[in-house]
């Protein structure tokens, strides 16, 4: 008995973090705003993700057909088989980041849709420091096992600037703005641990 009640504070703990999780997780969805659907054209597991624009890059993630995804960059023009496409930067629902050849994708949202490097504004181009540490961030477990993880995000915000220069207060603003609250939240973390 005196054991379980030992536990109940932690157990308190996980499943409030549990519970912020789902919530931030739905939140990110509804603000998700697909540009086009996975749409194979062979009768393969799912289209390949990987972490590079290279055909010898490590596949991470193989993503099912008809899934919707986002297209936040554009990479050099490929040929696969008979099919010309580029490689596609993408971002799933489930904020996973990745490139993919766009030859198996079909666009469902004209407005947002990126033809070519040209077509994509200033502002939705990723910077220096979104390439840096969006990618970082994806994998790092640290992040979560991080007592910084259970801290709000304003607390942590506060913490980055007496940190680093104030400008990367508007570097972390606009990662907020173009993916999300939790991204951002992440990226602070890990620039606090280093």
């Amino acid at each position: 008995m005196y054991i379980f009640l030992s536990f109940l504070p932690m157990i308190s703990i996980i499943i409030v973090f549990i519970i912020i999780n789902k919530i931030m997780r739905i939140i990110i969805k509804r603000k998700f705003k697909p540009t086009h659907k996975v749409k194979l054209l062979t009768n393969t597991e799912g289209l390949s993700l990987r972490k590079q624009p290279d055909p010898e890059a490590k596949v991470f993630k193989k993503i099912l057909n008809g899934t919707e995804i986002k297209q936040i960059d554009i990479g050099d023009e490929i040929k696969m088989g008979e099919i010309k496409g580029n490689w596609v930067r993408i971002i799933t629902k489930e904020m996973i980041f990745g490139w993919c050849f766009s030859g198996s994708l079909e666009i469902i949202n004209e407005k947002d849709y990126v033809q070519n490097r040209n077509d994509i504004s200033i502002d939705d181009k990723p910077t220096e420091f979104e390439k840096k540490y969006i990618n970082e961030v994806e994998d790092d477990k640290e992040i979560y096992k991080s007592e910084l993880y259970s801290l709000e995000y304003n607390v942590l915000l506060d913490k980055l600037i007496r940190k680093y220069p104030i400008s990367t207060k508007r570097d972390i603003e606009n990662i907020e703005k173009k993916y999300s609250k939790e991204i951002s939240k992440k990226v602070i973390i890990k620039m606090l641990l280093n």
